[in-house]
């Protein structure tokens, strides 16, 4: 339904610090990390971007909660926002299963589970990348994946807007 709703172009982009979205939700992850025994460490730089504040929070949970599902405890999760040039970078990091290298560039396809032990009953319908994907591209966004197996994937979204600002969250 979600997917449905994206694809109309009825959002409104407002100015926003992005670190002060994740202040927002940094709560709710840490405590959804603890019951995994997984920690998430923040390291952001000030940025204000157009943004539907809704839409990126479900980004951010979703990158995270894929990133919980494929860590292990102990582990550490890293969500890190960082100016590449004229470009705002927002990474979660995460040091678990990986994604091998044939599925990675289907990962984004609606329905797509790479590891199919992540069933519907196992909490993976294949929609949250899709998602974010659709917003993403709401946003004028692009992402990329790096990721290795038993290494760790990081997922970047890369906003080609913004304004620096000084400060962050750590």
């Amino acid at each position: 339904m979600d997917l449905i709703l994206l694809q109309e172009d009825q959002y409104q982009l407002e100015k926003h610090d992005l670190v002060a979205i994740i202040a927002e939700i940094k709560s709710t992850m840490e405590l959804k990390a603890r019951e995994k025994h997984v920690t998430i460490a923040i390291d952001c730089e000030k940025g204000s971007l157009l943004l539907e504040k809704d839409l990126i929070k479900i980004v951010i949970f979703n990158l995270v909660d894929n990133a919980l599902k494929a860590s292990a405890a102990e582990q550490i999760i890293t969500i890190r926002a960082y100016w590449r040039g004229s470009r705002y970078v927002l990474e979660v990091i995460d040091q678990g299963i990986g994604i091998p290298k044939e599925h990675q560039d289907k990962i984004f396809e609606p329905f797509y589970v790479a590891d199919k032990s992540r069933t519907r009953g196992n909490n993976g319908a294949g929609l949250g990348l899709s998602i974010c994907q659709s917003i993403a591209r709401i946003h004028h966004a692009i992402f990329e994946v790096s990721s290795e197996e038993n290494q760790g994937t990081t997922f970047r979204l890369i906003f080609d807007q913004g304004e620096r600002e000084g400060g962050g969250i750590q």
